[in-house]
Parts: C-alpha cells; structure tokens; sequence
C-alpha cells in the first residue's frame, strides 16, 4: 500500500463514479418443515456524482447506498463497508478503501490532474489550423510527441527549441498563445473530464440493516 496522503478540506472536485455494488443477504426459507439458511447476492451499477474531499468518508459511504436505494443500512465509523476503487490506467493501480486513510489516498488520485493524451495533442493542432490560421500545424504532431510536448506546457517550451522544429517566431507565438487559450478552454476541458471519469467497483460484505 503506497503512503496515505493528507488533504484540507477545501480540497474538493465534484467526481462522477461508475458503482457496481453487490449486497449478499440471508434468506429463511421453509422446505419440507425444515427451515434453511441461504445467501443471496443481488449487484447494480448506478452513477454518482460526488463532491469529494479529505474528510467525507462516511458521507461518501451514505451516498452509495442511497444511490441505490439502500436506505435501512447503517453507516458509521465502526461500521462500515470495504469498497475497492479503480482509477483510469494513467493513475495508477486499483486501491482497496478500508478506512479514512485509504479514502484520502483515493480523492489524492482522483483529484490529480489528468495527464494530457496525444489525442490532446492532435486536437489542439487541428483547432491551430482552424481557429489559428496556421497551415499544416498538425505537420508538428510527431516532433512534439517525440518531445513530449503537450498543449498545456507549450508556453514554457524555449523559442530555440521551437525554431530547430521548423516554426517561425510568429507561429511559436501564435501556439504558445493559442494553446492556453485551448487548455483552459471548453474543448480541452471537455478532453480532460472524459479523462478523469473514475471508475469503482466496490464489494459490500453482508450489510446489517439497522
């Protein structure tokens, strides 16, 4: 298990998660005069909107079972339900949430920044040519990605640099310019959220109803 992680409670980002939840209950059940115990599980996916931060673990918990319409179950700090977190392949390996620490550890992954894709990149370039002007920009996607240069850090690439690719002084302004405006636009935005969608999939152990 990797380091736990301490975040102030300012530290928010609305998520949305994917929750399958599987709940295993006992049923009696009478058969020929002999009455039998026997486990059911039933699972359902439902989506969640949540707010996270360093604190709202319990909240977080009550959350998932309203979702999905288990309102009898009760929640509390001694008692409570093991849950199982997988973020996208960029962020890391799934994390098992037993606990306060284990969450913190989760809304740290959750809350990073995504890590900007060559799709990104191919998309600023287009919009470059479309809303830039600038012919055959996307002539510089295989340069940039042999560099590791991404629309985001763009601005901070020395002119030198962009000079030995090819680009003339008024075009390195023009994508310096343009790919901040890009970033912190409604498309790139649109780019990142699909990239910081979460997934979790969580296995609830018999949960006693109140």
């Amino acid at each position: 298990m990797s380091k736990s992680l301490t975040l102030e409670d300012d530290n928010e980002i609305l998520q949305s998660f994917s929750i399958s939840l599987t709940v295993y209950t006992k049923v009696k059940k009478t058969i020929q005069g002999k009455t039998m115990s026997k486990e059911e599980k039933s699972a359902k996916m439902k989506e969640l909107l949540f707010t996270i931060n360093g604190l709202n673990y319990l909240e977080f918990l009550h959350s998932i079972l309203f979702k999905h319409g288990l309102k009898d179950y009760e929640v509390i700090e001694k008692k409570h339900f093991p849950l199982k977190y997988i973020p996208l392949k960029a962020k890391g390996d799934a994390i098992d949430i037993n606990n306060l620490s284990d969450y913190r550890e989760m809304v740290a992954v959750a809350s990073s920044p995504p890590i900007p894709s060559p799709s990104q990149l191919a998309c600023f370039l287009q919009y470059a040519e479309t809303n830039l002007g600038m012919c055959y920009a996307i002539s510089y996607k295989s340069i940039f990605e042999m560099h590791g240069i991404s629309p985001d850090i763009l601005p901070d690439v020395d002119d030198k640099l962009l000079s030995e690719f090819g680009i003339s002084p008024g075009d390195a302004i023009c994508l310096k310019k343009g790919s901040m405006a890009w970033w912190n636009g409604p498309d790139a935005n649109h780019k990142q959220s699909k990239a910081s969608a979460s997934a979790l999939t969580e296995e609830a152990q018999q949960l006693p109803a109140k």
